[in-house]
């Protein structure tokens, strides 16, 4: 869970989440699985890395980091941001851009009512996600971008073991801690 005033890097953004990881070769979830590796192929093509980077930490010195963030009815939020440590451990580590992609998971006014994801654009209008693009939609973006999720469902009671609420699937690029 990541509930605070900053992130676990102590960047200055606040946010209430929970993240689950998932290894994407993990039986128990083949359908997980399928897409997680479906968007690292993607993120992998997009930074002209090999197909299977971030499959072997010790090799790589970074590792896939497949999970799926639930931000719960009655508060689930992370706070507008643009991405600083990623962007800046990539592009020293490896000289490759990096990039931000995500896959919905749930739908607006079914698993929840108000809030959600958004990007900023370069007037500073605001895109919601679930309405521009919609469950099963994969977003692509430079972390640099502004970005966050605006408070879900305020009117509910939080409760995190509810399946409800904003789910959304990632796949970035993590540092390998020692390699």
């Amino acid at each position: 869970m990541a509930i605070g005033s900053t992130n676990g890097l102590g960047v200055a953004y606040a946010q209430n989440l929970q993240s689950i990881y998932f290894d994407f070769s993990d039986a128990n979830y083949p359908a997980l699985g399928r897409l997680f590796a479906f968007m690292v192929q993607i993120r992998n093509k997009l930074m002209r890395v090999d197909p299977s980077f971030g499959s072997s930490p010790e090799q790589d010195h970074f590792w896939n980091a497949c999970r799926v963030h639930h931000y719960p009815r009655g508060g689930g939020f992370m706070a507008i941001h643009k991405d600083t440590h990623f962007p800046q451990v990539i592009n020293t580590q490896i000289g490759k851009p990096f990039y931000q992609i995500c896959v919905l998971l749930s739908r607006k006014n079914k698993d929840f009512f108000s809030g959600g994801g958004v990007l900023v654009d370069s007037r500073k209008n605001k895109i919601d996600l679930e309405e521009s693009a919609g469950f099963g939609s994969l977003v692509l973006f430079d972390g640099r971008t502004y970005h966050g999720v605006e408070d879900v469902d305020l009117d509910q009671v939080i409760d995190f073991s509810r399946p409800d609420g904003r789910l959304a699937a990632f796949v970035n690029l993590y540092s390998a801690a020692g390699a």
